[in-house]
């Protein structure tokens, strides 16, 4: 038995595409943002990460470490790991932290310049209805501050271009990108944009179903 609770989040000013898929990506900001919860420990070292291109979008991982001077691996030197990020285009993400427990967010586009976050913790680590209700219900709590820290961020922030250069890399693109490179490509590809999403966001927000969230998400992926 899998026991789930979900948290609605707005956030105003902040367009989908790109700053929060960006954002859900990046394994940068762990160590800064969620000093004190997901990215506790001070591991500012950035190895990899390591990226694999699946059906319909890709996995990725944080190989994060604690900054003892050494030189951060390369993408090839690191693994993905049992917890890892999951993203299918254009709008689906998960967390999966373990094969008991996942976090999946549904990001629904408003328009241009809004987003709604629908995240939807599923536990079954108890083994038992009860403890997994249990588990779910303070669990949104926590997620609710992650997504808080997060959205300080979305909303103060503007990218600005830069040009300095990586080695091996292209302009304006870190080593540590390559988690975020592929799904951007994909969503400048296809020109992805919130308004475009707006139809099948409507139809998860009526009816909050996970079957039918995927199913339109797999068939705005094959249009």
């Amino acid at each position: 038995m899998t026991a789930g609770s979900t948290v609605k989040l707005k956030i105003t000013g902040t367009p989908i595409i790109p700053a929060v898929l960006k954002n859900q990506l990046d394994v940068v900001h762990l160590p800064f943002i969620h000093h004190n919860t997901i990215g506790r420990g001070n591991k500012t070292v950035v190895n990899g990460p390591k990226v694999e291109l699946i059906e319909g979008g890709l996995i990725t991982s944080a190989n994060n470490d604690v900054d003892e001077g050494q030189t951060p691996k390369s993408s090839d030197e690191c693994v993905i790991k049992s917890t890892y990020l999951k993203f299918l285009f254009p709008n689906l993400w998960m967390n999966h932290i373990s094969d008991k427990m996942k976090i999946i967010i549904y990001f629904a586009p408003v328009d241009d310049e809004n987003t709604i976050l629908y995240i939807r913790f599923y536990s079954r680590a108890a083994g038992n209805k009860a403890g997994d209700a249990c588990i779910t219900f303070f669990g949104r709590f926590g997620n609710r501050i992650i997504e808080r820290q997060d959205k300080r961020i979305l909303i103060t922030q503007k990218p600005k271009a830069s040009s300095y250069p990586f080695p091996g890399e292209p302009a304006g693109r870190r080593p540590a990108d390559h988690s975020v490179s592929p799904a951007m490509r994909r969503v400048e590809e296809q020109n992805i944009t919130g308004s475009t999403q707006c139809f099948f966001s409507f139809a998860f927000i009526m009816f909050e179903n996970e079957q039918i969230m995927v199913a339109l998400n797999l068939a705005l992926y094959i249009i």
